[in-house]
């Protein structure tokens, strides 16, 4: 059924809808941004509030999804209201859900902790389970973040057992792939193996082939960190075949980032930057400029490797750049300190130290610890030789 064969507003409104999701699920944001906006002006023109909320709920997942996190927000805030106007708790305790993750994406911690509490609270008294468990994974991935894992673990063991009441197999795949990630961080490998397996099985059961190639991934990387490189290949290989059989473009993209890697740390670096360049490829197609500025960043590192400064140097720049039109903090960071190495390298001290010092005003902006301790480190070590 195309759009044209619907009469009312809503349902053509429906249609273009799903249209977008189907080209955003193949990572096509192109086509994907085009329906959304054409779905959300009929949807705009109806005057049913709970339809206009639902709407906003969707496009706000749509600008998450690719990366538009202002607009997201702004989409989910103006739901909340809608749903706060028609007294539908449900919706609200949703978009203080989705106004939370948000804030805990862009590195608000303690905001997005307010949120998540809040919605807890609506769920509680609402009694949907759902919705709990929803607010406690989330609430665990923050304290994961915070770098509190027994707390983390608490809040995604709490939301695998209210799963499990719900016989929600997704669910519990969702909480055990990230209970997996907190035991990697803590360097129980083969704990988080065991957990990335289990999601994996759950996911194959369900056919949901989108998150078996995550859980590919996330094996890839146990592998990697237990240096056997070989076999992480594999499992990012893996990954990409469902990716690609899926159409997924941005899933593929990822899939070429972490193989690059693998290849670097082998010292394969003609294939590394082969596989980047095709990576990057994809992201400019997918307009995927957070994906585009990790790519780069990630070639800027196969030249500083071979020697090659200029080239480094240049990526490293244009990295930046792109972090600063998506407003990504760290990201700009990252880069300051590698171009603060490039310095160091050319024995430009002065300008090494004024880099570091950019960077580490960002990384104590958003709070990011172990950057912060390592960047001080680099400056205490370079002030003595300073002019």
């Amino acid at each position: 059924m195309f759009a044209e064969d619907v009469n009312d507003n809503k349902g053509k409104a429906t249609v273009l809808h799903n249209i977008g999701r189907i080209y955003l699920v193949k990572g096509d944001y192109t086509k994907a941004t085009f329906y959304n906006e054409e779905a959300m002006k009929l949807y705009m023109e109806t005057g049913d509030k709970e339809v206009k909320a639902n709407a906003l709920n969707n496009s706000g997942k749509f600008y998450q999804v690719k990366g538009d996190l202002n607009k997201a927000l702004k989409c989910y805030e103006e739901a909340k209201i809608l749903y706060e106007q028609i007294d539908l708790k449900e919706g609200v305790a949703n978009q203080l859900g989705n106004i939370g993750l948000i804030h805990q994406i862009q590195g608000d911690l303690d905001i997005a902790i307010t949120y998540h509490e809040y919605a807890q609270r609506i769920n509680i008294e609402l009694d949907k389970k759902e919705g709990i468990a929803k607010n406690l994974n989330s609430l665990g991935l923050i304290y994961k973040t915070k770098g509190d894992f027994d707390k983390a673990l608490t809040y995604l063991e709490d939301a695998r057992k209210i799963n499990d009441q719900l016989s929600s197999k997704e669910g519990v795949a969702k909480n055990l792939s990230n209970i997996g990630l907190i035991y990697q961080i803590k360097g129980e490998l083969d704990t988080a193996l065991k957990y990335f397996e289990d999601a994996r099985k759950l996911n194959e059961e369900l056919g949901n082939k989108e998150d078996v190639s995550k859980n590919l991934g996330n094996i890839g990387l146990i592998y990697w960190i237990k240096g056997d490189l070989d076999t992480a290949l594999k499992y990012y290989e893996d990954a990409k075949k469902i990716n690609e059989e899926l159409e997924r473009k941005e899933g593929i993209a990822i899939n070429l980032g972490n193989i690059g890697l693998i290849y670097h740390a082998k010292h394969d670096y003609a294939r590394a930057m082969k596989t980047f360049l095709d990576a990057k490829k994809l992201h400019d197609e997918l307009g995927n400029k957070e994906g585009e500025a990790v790519t780069i960043s990630n070639i800027g590192v196969v030249y500083f490797d071979q020697g090659d400064m200029d080239n480094a140097l240049k990526c490293y720049l244009e990295s930046k750049d792109l972090y600063e039109k998506i407003g990504g903090k760290k990201g700009i960071a990252i880069q300051l300190t590698n171009i603060a190495e490039i310095h160091e390298k050319r024995n430009e001290i002065e300008k090494a130290l004024d880099s570091y010092n950019r960077a580490l005003e960002l990384f104590k902006e958003i709070k990011a610890k172990r950057n912060i301790e390592q960047t001080e480190k680099n400056i205490r070590r370079l002030k003595p030789t300073a002019v």
